[in-house]
């Protein structure tokens, strides 16, 4: 009988331990609550190189009509945007690498050029214009952001491109979900010189996005699993600085 009951607390033991290894508070599994973990911060990411392509469209424009307001709004939107910053994408035939521990320091450095070319622009002394740079001031002068949410970050020189043999400079590889938004923006900063010339090539070779353009967004979503190539080619005849961002 003793052991009977013996065999009984053990039995129960088991059941409730089993159990709370299997399920997570609230009765949902543990792989369930990853799975929507590692959702919400794809769905970060993804948001946040869309925020980064809409920031540098917004400089663009700014640069192309002489308006301070449109860079002093990108520079608010990269200021105020964490960015991805993982290590599951590789490079190949770029030039020197931003090491990741100075992106803080020269993402700062970015903002506050982008700054002063805000400020030096004619309708800069403008009322309402004043007030946005004495706002973007305090902002730039202080301590940049950059907290990793899922995705990753690239920013490296690109090289000339050999235009007889016309290759990429920089081959980025990047794993994708199958049925899921893939994101990419491809930002020329300081927009020097000529346009960039991004392909994207999927896992089978083929070419699916093809843009020339100093910032640029790619979406699609995926049918499976696999590696994306993403390709730069500089048609300028100076080495530029450019930064990559996907989720």
């Amino acid at each position: 009988m003793r052991s009977m009951r013996s065999l009984c607390g053990v039995a129960a033991l088991v059941a409730v331990f089993g159990l709370g290894a299997v399920l997570a508070p609230g009765g949902r599994s543990w792989a369930e609550e990853k799975k929507e973990a590692k959702e919400k911060d794809a769905a970060k990411a993804a948001q946040a190189v869309k925020d980064i392509g809409t920031a540098n469209d917004l400089i663009d424009y700014g640069r192309r009509n002489n308006d301070p307001k449109a860079l002093l709004l990108g520079i608010d939107i990269l200021f105020n945007t964490e960015e991805p910053s993982g290590e599951e994408i590789k490079v190949e035939g770029a030039g020197k690498e931003t090491p990741p521990e100075k992106k803080a320091e020269v993402k700062k450095e970015a903002l506050q050029k982008l700054f002063k070319e805000a400020k030096a622009m004619p309708t800069a002394a403008n009322d309402t214009v004043k007030k946005l740079i004495a706002e973007t001031d305090d902002m730039v002068s202080g301590k940049s952001r950059g907290t990793p949410n899922g995705g990753t970050s690239w920013q490296g020189i690109i090289l000339p491109t050999d235009k007889k043999a016309d290759k990429p400079v920089a081959d980025l590889t990047r794993k994708f979900i199958g049925g899921q938004v893939a994101s990419v923006c491809v930002a020329k900063l300081f927009n020097v010189g000529v346009p960039l010339d991004v392909r994207v090539i999927d896992p089978e070779g083929n070419e699916i996005q093809h843009k020339v353009g100093h910032s640029m967004q790619f979406d699609w979503k995926p049918r499976k699993d696999g590696v994306v190539h993403i390709q730069i080619r500089n048609y300028h005849t100076d080495g530029v600085l450019v930064k990559v961002v996907t989720n």
